[in-house]
């Protein structure tokens, strides 16, 4: 399968997630997004990490599934930018522990499901039962990986309502703000932009 986007062009292998209006979304709000180290979690085809090189000097792509390698390096090559250095692992796992981005992106699963083993392909959508299992892990491992002044862009639904995120994320000390959303049937798909809050580092 073979997917546009604006003058992108991305091949998509069978098993890979295919890049849907939530991913869109996140490119769009990435598209300028400047730094010399980023990263993009759970990388999936490369669509997140092929936008931020760019405009960033190095870039990461991690994902939990191997088939992801390939992707990513074809569609660099269809898209005439360096390939990323890719990664295997969950979520953190294959960074190191005093690694710090300048840019995280995550485009996460966050719908209100279990992973079903006899539907491999779940596992794309599959936030666990309230939808926020994977979210609240990238959320309070952010801080060990954000530069000073990095930034760190989250796709995130409204089922369940918004405000439960955004209580976990004042919980790590983060700011948020709203910046890119769009609706999808009975939902809004939101991206937020995160940032340290050094206001709340002391008691």
């Amino acid at each position: 399968m073979r997917i546009k986007y604006r003058e992108m062009i991305f091949w998509i292998p069978d098993g890979v997630y295919p890049p849907a209006e939530d991913s869109f979304l996140l490119a769009e709000a990435i598209k300028d997004a400047r730094g010399d180290k980023a990263v993009d979690v759970g990388t999936g085809c490369g669509i997140q990490a092929i936008i931020l090189s760019k405009n960033c000097k190095r870039v990461v792509a991690t994902d939990i599934d191997s088939k992801c390698k390939a992707a990513v390096i074809i569609n660099s090559i269809l898209n005439n930018v360096s390939p990323p250095e890719f990664r295997l692992g969950d979520l953190y796992e294959p960074l190191e522990p005093d690694e710090k981005f300048d840019i995280i992106v995550f485009n996460p699963p966050y719908l209100k499901e279990e992973y079903k083993v006899s539907i491999p392909e779940s596992r794309w959508w599959s936030g666990g039962k309230n939808g926020r299992t994977i979210v609240r892990r990238f959320i309070k491992g952010l801080r060990n990986f954000l530069s000073p002044d990095g930034e760190a862009y989250l796709v995130i639904n409204d089922n369940p309502p918004l405000e439960g995120t955004l209580k976990m994320i004042r919980e790590e000390r983060l700011n948020w703000k709203v910046i890119n959303e769009v609706k999808v049937a009975f939902d809004k798909i939101y991206v937020l932009r995160l940032s340290l809050d050094y206001t709340q580092c002391f008691p």
